[in-house]
């Protein structure tokens, strides 16, 4: 399951968010003292990192996301500096380097605590991206309580029919079926279907594919007519071909995107 909309899809073309921020980030008006200079340019260092790291270009996108936090700590300004840190384990944990990624994700989670408390979405999210490092890192059993943790704030923050609470979810349901605990996952599997209808429509893919989750969990708990009725739904979304000609074959996992705070 995907991770929530990110800064490209909320602002437009990544190019043009770059130009504003840089425009905003050299006004002396918007930034005028030392402090808020640096503040100035650990956002635009951030955007641009994510800019290259869209552009497939690793290198110039670590490069920006180290100097985002080096002027986030510069700033003084904490939830900036959570917020450095979260891209800087998300460009690292995309690429495949959950190990790196790892310790920056458990001080954005250290950081954002600080600045807001322990229940803000911000939070969530850095405990969220710290749980599906430690589950890519191969502690599958250490990222439950993690995601536990995420799913408990988001659900005090959010109302139920929303992306995150849908993703929340997804991620726990993966995480218990790795662990063989399947009819905890099918719970969590359940929520997840449900919101995901609620908030994209019964038509959408991540709907079909929890479908799908259902039904492989429904078929390891031994009900097998009710995994072929989840089975058949999942097939009316795809438009694909009958029940008996398909094996129930997809197994969820953790978000390997990383959310961005």
């Amino acid at each position: 399951v995907g991770s929530e909309m990110c800064i490209r899809d909320r602002a437009g073309p990544m190019s043009s968010l770059r130009t504003r921020v840089s425009q905003a980030a050299r006004d002396p008006e918007r930034f005028p003292t030392e402090s808020d200079e640096a503040l100035g340019q650990a956002l635009l260092a951030r955007v641009e990192a994510l800019v290259f790291h869209y552009d497939g270009d690793e290198r110039r996108a670590l490069e920006r996301a180290q100097a985002s936090v080096r002027h986030a700590e510069e700033s003084g300004v904490r939830g900036v500096l959570g917020q450095a840190l979260n891209t800087q384990g998300k460009i690292l944990n995309d690429r495949g380097r959950t190990e790196e990624a790892r310790p920056i994700y458990e001080r954005a989670v250290a950081v954002q605590t600080e600045a807001w408390g322990e229940t803000h979405r911000a939070v969530a999210t850095a405990v969220n991206n710290l749980g599906t490092a430690v589950a890519l890192s191969g502690d599958v059993e250490g990222s439950v309580a993690h995601f536990h943790r995420a799913l408990t704030i988001r659900r005090a923050l959010l109302p139920h029919a929303h992306r995150s609470i849908a993703t929340a979810t997804a991620n726990l349901g993966a995480t218990l079926s790795r662990l063989g605990r399947h009819a905890e996952a099918l719970t969590y599997f359940r929520e997840s279907a449900e919101v995901f209808s609620a908030v994209e429509g019964p038509e959408s893919n991540d709907h079909g594919l929890l479908r799908i989750d259902i039904a492989n969990e429904l078929r390891e708990v031994g009900q097998f007519q009710d995994a072929r009725a989840s089975l058949a739904i999942a097939l009316k979304v795809f438009g694909a071909q009958p029940v008996e000609h398909l094996s129930l074959i997809h197994i969820s996992e953790p978000t390997r995107q990383a959310e961005i705070s």
